[in-house]
């Protein structure tokens, strides 16, 4: 994910499920899309939710309870077949409600794929899909009636979409958008519509352990994500009581947040894959007998993969989907005026970012659950929602933490001295590199920048799944982002260089600590402790560096911070590191300004993250450079403190801030982690 995360993946990338870092990465200047095309600022505003952008959300208010929903029986059961584990539609099978499904190409500014989904048809005006699989595109097109070959198509349309205004790509929460059809569809025995399930899902129990029914052209597992499946298939998944689903996924980091149910996969039997999301979800209640869309399908965790994926509940945006289409799609009609509607948004990161490297990545995942609970050091999982996950921190724990520190000895740093940062100058012209930084020198590698540490983390098979930044804090630990080590079966640390080398001579390998709140798809408390197995000997070109104890106040904005590393000037590089460490200064912007920004690509920045203006481009941090250290100086200190960790980007270059992730709210559970004084 990563390159979600939500890296944040963002971006079409960010197939954050497909995440993630993920990320949003791909084109995320490509807000540009139709989403706003046409649109006044008054217009743009309403539509992308603008005026909330400064609320701050808990990770509590992200992920809120439904109310309770009645009892129902599932469709007809489907034999084994394919998306995953399901059956291809016949010419003698392709019914109501399956005839309503459609499949979505999104492409960017030059024309070029960016996602591929599923939807369902509403009316003929009207297609109802995944936020997440519309938000960044350019141009959109539908495709219709048909079970092979769905891009060749005779039935299909361009489309605009309207997000759902409380969408957030990087937390892929309310993943759910319609699309205008720009050319009606014709109803025909082939072209049918779907109707919305009046179902209340609040609390989901009398809804646990019923069979749902999917569909989708998803290719048959990870390994074919090019193509999507040229046959149309349906499956049967159960839907799983909503904190078992949790208990399955937590172990790799993830929680789903509000308004989501679970579909299990059957232990990776069977499930969706790429291209199916965005797709309905089907249920038939005792009061009926025709299928009605009681979800779309939103985030998948990889395809063939244990862990449960993820749908939205439709009962929760029926308001918001028949005001905004002015038709009632709840309530059955004759074939010839049946109309639907309805909204869903974005996913992986972080891809775009996020979770496209969690969908993807051979990543170190425990087996059972008891492994995984000493892993995170937490198995409490809940509904959380969406003002929970982007609420500030209170800070009187680490105020409190930090005074009685004051009376305690030094015993972990293992170096405490350092010289002021100097003044960076910034480089425009491309030599210099994060993006638009300066490369070190020999004469310029001293500290703190002696404590930057270069991350790599190995999948089981050694390949490297994600490279990051770091920063030492004594020779036995170095801090990172979360999300950078996450997953990893291996990690590597490198120290004391200014280029890469083939044979580095400070190397160790690491294990993480993960802070036990982290939530790789939300990337919220995105910051990890890892301990060296081969302690470094520190020297002139390997040090330390101390954690800042400036609280972050409204006394930072606009302060300038400094950030460094190894990241490529582009994504148009992302799998070379360049080979010379960089450093560059950013302004800390505040929240409020950051987050107005960043909601034209359908991000919000989760709590305890501060930003650092790009300058409209000019400057930031690329490809690798998460998890690397944002150092400060305060007014009592003639040392260069670390302040922050870097966590997303939404492209490189881009006019949207990154976020880091700040320090002093996790001072006592490094501490308590570390038993050292770093401060």
């Amino acid at each position: 994910m990563q390159h979600l995360q939500l890296e944040i993946i963002l971006l079409c990338y960010f197939a954050m499920p497909h995440l993630l870092q993920f990320i949003i990465l791909l084109n995320p200047i490509f807000f540009c899309s139709k989403v706003s095309k046409g649109l006044n600022d008054d217009a743009k505003n309403k539509l992308l939710g603008v005026a909330d952008v400064t609320k701050e959300y808990t990770l509590e208010a992200l992920v809120p309870k439904l109310d309770s929903a009645s009892t129902a029986t599932p469709i007809k059961e489907i034999q084994n077949g394919r998306i995953l584990g399901g059956k291809p539609l016949t010419a003698a099978t392709f019914l109501p409600p399956f005839t309503a499904y459609v499949f979505i190409q999104s492409f960017n500014l030059a024309g070029v794929v960016i996602q591929d989904c599923g939807g369902v048809i509403l009316s003929p005006n009207w297609v109802l899909t995944a936020a997440h699989c519309v938000a960044l595109a350019r141009s959109i097109t539908v495709f219709a009636g048909t079970i092979t070959n769905p891009t060749a198509s005779n039935v299909k349309s361009e489309a605009t979409p309207l997000i759902h205004p409380d969408f957030s790509l990087n937390l892929v929460t309310n993943d759910i958008a319609l699309l205008s059809l720009e050319t009606p569809f014709t109803l025909s025995g082939t072209v049918g519509t779907a109707l919305l399930s009046t179902v209340n899902a609040t609390d989901a129990l009398e809804l646990d352990n019923i069979l749902f029914t999917t569909m989708g052209f998803g290719p048959a597992d990870d390994t074919s994500l090019v193509a999507a499946k040229p046959t149309l298939n349906v499956i049967d998944m159960q839907n799983m009581n909503k904190e078992t689903c949790n208990l399955h996924t937590i172990g790799i980091f993830v929680e789903y947040p509000e308004n989501t149910g679970c579909l299990s996969t059957a232990s990776g039997t069977k499930g969706i894959c790429y291209a199916d999301e965005g797709g309905p979800v089907f249920y038939t209640s005792p009061d009926e007998n025709t299928g009605q869309i009681i979800g779309i399908n939103s985030q998948m965790l990889g395809c063939p993969r244990r862990q449960p994926s993820s749908f939205t509940w439709i009962h929760p945006y029926i308001t918001w989907i028949e005001s905004t289409t002015l038709e009632n799609f709840s309530k059955v009609q004759h074939i010839c005026n049946l109309a639907a509607a309805a909204g869903f948004t974005m996913r992986s990161s972080l891809w775009i970012v996020v979770l496209a490297i969690l969908a993807q990545a051979s990543a170190r995942v425990s087996k059972c659950l008891k492994e995984d609970a000493e892993k995170t050091g937490n198995l409490d999982v809940e509904d959380f929602t969406l003002e929970a996950l982007l609420a500030e921190a209170n800070y009187t724990e680490t105020e409190i933490f930090l005074s009685k520190l004051e009376s305690i000895t030094n015993s972990g740093v293992d170096s405490t001295t350092a010289t002021p940062i100097n003044e960076i100058k910034n480089a425009t012209n491309g030599k210099g590199r994060i993006l638009g930084g300066k490369p070190l020198t020999a004469a310029t590698f001293v500290p703190p920048y002696t404590a930057y540490a270069f991350v790599r983390a190995l999948n089981a098979a050694g390949g490297v799944i994600r490279e990051c930044g770091g920063v030492i804090l004594s020779s036995v630990w170095v801090l990172t982002a979360a999300h950078c080590v996450a997953l990893a079966k291996d990690i590597t640390v490198i120290a004391g260089e200014t280029e890469i080398s083939i044979l580095p001579l400070v190397k160790s390998g690491a294990k993480a600590i993960i802070h036990p709140d982290f939530r790789l798809n939300f990337l919220t408390n995105d910051i990890a402790l890892l301990r060296l197995d081969t302690p470094f000997a520190l020297s002139g070109t390997v040090g330390t560096a101390l954690l800042s104890t400036v609280k972050p106040t409204a006394a930072l904005d606009n302060i300038v911070f400094t950030t460094m590393g190894f990241g490529p000037p582009g994504d148009a590089t992302v799998l070379d590191v360049v080979p010379v460490l960089t450093v560059v200064e950013m302004r800390n912007m505040k929240k409020a300004s950051c987050n107005a920004p960043a909601i034209g690509v359908f991000v919000t920045y989760p709590g305890n993250t501060g930003c650092l203006s790009t300058e409209t481009g000019k400057k930031g941090i690329c490809y690798a450079d998460p998890g690397g250290p944002v150092f400060h100086t305060s007014p009592e200190d003639i040392t260069a403190k670390i302040i922050g960790i870097n966590s997303q980007y939404i492209g490189c270059p881009s006019q949207q801030p990154s976020s880091f992730t700040w320090i002093f709210p996790y001072i006592p559970w490094i501490q308590a982690k570390t038993f050292k004084k770093l401060t």
